[in-house]
């Protein structure tokens, strides 16, 4: 057998418990299908101990047994491409809204698209801080045409549930207030890395538009029509300063 035909083989063995491995492997002190399961009950312990670490509160809100299920079943369907584990589990929300009994929980596809973009964020790059007296050497007739660029460590998220209040309750160790009312509906949530500290806040619909703009690489004038049609009096003059001082906006082309 080729090479390539045994590696693939050996990982269809294991992801998809496909045994037309076992034929071309050697005899020996173990039986060909026991030394196949070794490969495939680490496998499978790395890639739950990987989304146990990026979906902690996925686990808290199903439980150890349902989200080992739930690994099972994404293992299958989504291995894993890359060397890098931190890669590893980005389509998981995607599989949680197609289990049996994901329909109770409405918001737990939505949940896990919040804690991947937190994982997300976490390890991306660094950024500069954006020196606002760079806008002086800018013509005002050119500020419509200015390009704002996010921090790479930024996420913007938007739910129709109060998913970071579903987040926050379910953090180890909280402590507070433990009811959610989801009838409160949703908005729009930024996940950033400051100081390798992450921050999960809400941020109104007008600073989502202008936000979500941004990171489409649209114009600013463009933008700010998008967040005036959301509020009509929307402070742009506000919201610059805000985030441009939490380095959420970090620089700007024109």
């Amino acid at each position: 057998m080729r090479l390539s035909a045994l590696e693939t083989h050996f990982r269809d063995g294991i992801l998809t418990g496909d045994e037309s491995l076992l034929a071309a492997l050697e005899a020996g002190k173990l039986t060909e299908k026991k030394r196949l399961d070794i490969y495939r009950n680490n496998v499978f312990r790395n890639y739950r101990g990987a989304l146990e670490a990026v979906y902690p509160t996925i686990l808290s809100l199903v439980g150890a047994d349902y989200f080992r299920q739930a690994v099972y079943r994404y293992s299958e369907r989504y291995p894993s491409y890359s060397g890098d584990i931190h890669h590893y589990g980005e389509e998981f929300c995607d599989l949680l809204a197609s289990l049996p009994g994901a329909a109770e929980l409405a918001y737990l596809p939505d949940v896990a698209r919040l804690e991947w973009s937190i994982h997300a964020a976490f390890h991306a790059g660094d950024a500069e801080r954006l020196d606002l007296s760079r806008l002086q050497d800018v013509a005002p007739d050119d500020y419509g045409s200015l390009r704002f660029t996010l921090n790479p460590a930024a996420r913007l998220f938007e739910s129709p549930f109060p998913i970071r209040r579903i987040w926050q309750v379910n953090l180890r160790g909280f402590e507070g207030d433990q009811r959610v009312d989801l009838s409160e509906g949703g908005g729009a949530v930024l996940v950033m890395r400051r100081n390798f500290v992450m921050e999960v806040d809400n941020v109104s619909g007008a600073e989502s538009a202008m936000l979500s703009a941004f990171a489409r690489a649209e114009i600013f004038g463009q933008a700010l029509e998008q967040s005036l049609v959301v509020d009509p009096a929307f402070d742009v003059a506000i919201f610059l300063q805000r985030f441009v001082a939490n380095e959420t906006i970090v620089d700007f082309t024109l």
